[in-house]
């Protein structure tokens, strides 16, 4: 939910308490407050916790991360004026782990491959089959 990679690519899954159990224990089985997170995410994350929104780590549920992160290619860089972004970024450590390079530059691997097959293919029905692989 954070670092946008394929679990089983950079870590294990994790279940994430966006607010952490040890402060918000009346939260734990909140289905609001829970999230899938790879094992690295969640523990860089921790128990973390600010009040003051310009500190907080993004919510993939409330908040428009686009607004605060960009994904350019394998890279993941905080946009202009986004503290919000940086401090999610840097909490998270998603712009220094290596298996997330690696696993988006897999996933880019394999999206022009398979736009390279649609390309190529000639006939109309295959053509569609192979569509569905880059939509």
């Amino acid at each position: 939910m954070y670092c946008k990679a394929f679990v089983d690519d950079v870590s294990y899954s994790a279940v994430e308490h966006i607010k952490p159990k040890s402060l918000f224990p009346n939260l734990i089985l909140e289905w609001a407050n829970l999230g899938l997170s790879c094992q690295r995410c969640n523990s860089n994350k921790g128990s973390y916790y600010t009040e003051e929104i310009k500190l907080q780590i993004l919510n993939p549920y409330v908040d428009f991360i686009e607004d605060h992160v960009q994904f350019v290619g394998p890279l993941v860089v905080a946009r202009d004026g986004s503290q919000r972004g940086v401090n999610t970024i840097r909490k998270l450590k998603i712009d220094k782990r290596e298996e997330l390079v690696l696993s988006k530059m897999k996933r880019i691997e394999d999206l022009e491959s398979s736009i390279r097959l649609w390309h190529e293919e000639s006939r109309p029905s295959y053509k569609d089959l192979l569509a569905e692989d880059v939509q």
